[in-house]
């Protein structure tokens, strides 16, 4: 019963947090959505730095795709939203990558998420070039109450 009123309390908060703010392509729909391709541990499915507002169709069809720094061609496919996917690899536009490093990162520190060198220096490069914004912090102090442990890397 405990985790009924955590997860509707997180729910209702974070859709709060969510109307205030624009999606990137300019679609009402949003979906909490898993960023990862890469899960192996039922504990990973119950934390919540690995959740973030994402369009519906973009999820799914970035799913089960690793993020890179660049794709040739810039074929915009999702409207506005600077995102190209391709050669099953996905681009994600600048200004998302630091939520996106975050995340990995936090994954492969607690959960051991399985990276390369390549993809970890990747992140962690994102992460400094794409600071968290007041409303990420905001967000993830909701995640972190609701949770009981903390993300370093909003931390820092």
């Amino acid at each position: 019963m405990l985790y009924f009123f955590k997860d509707f309390y997180y729910y209702r908060a974070t859709r709060l947090i969510e109307r205030r703010h624009s999606i990137d392509a300019g679609n009402p729909v949003t979906n909490t959505s898993l960023l990862f391709r890469k899960f192996f541990s039922p504990f990973e499915n119950a934390e919540r730095d690995h959740l973030s507002r994402f369009l519906a169709r973009i999820y799914r069809a970035a799913l089960h795709y690793p993020p890179v720094e660049e794709i040739a061609g810039e074929e915009r496919k999702y409207g506005t939203c600077d995102m190209e996917i391709a050669g099953k690899r996905f681009e994600p536009p600048p200004h998302r990558r630091g939520d996106i490093a975050r995340a990995y990162l936090y994954m492969k520190e607690v959960y051991g998420a399985p990276l390369t060198g390549g993809e970890v220096r990747t992140f962690r490069r994102w992460h400094e070039e794409d600071p968290p914004t007041e409303d990420e912090l905001r967000i993830h102090a909701l995640k972190a109450r609701t949770q009981g442990n903390v993300n370093p890397y909003y931390a820092q």
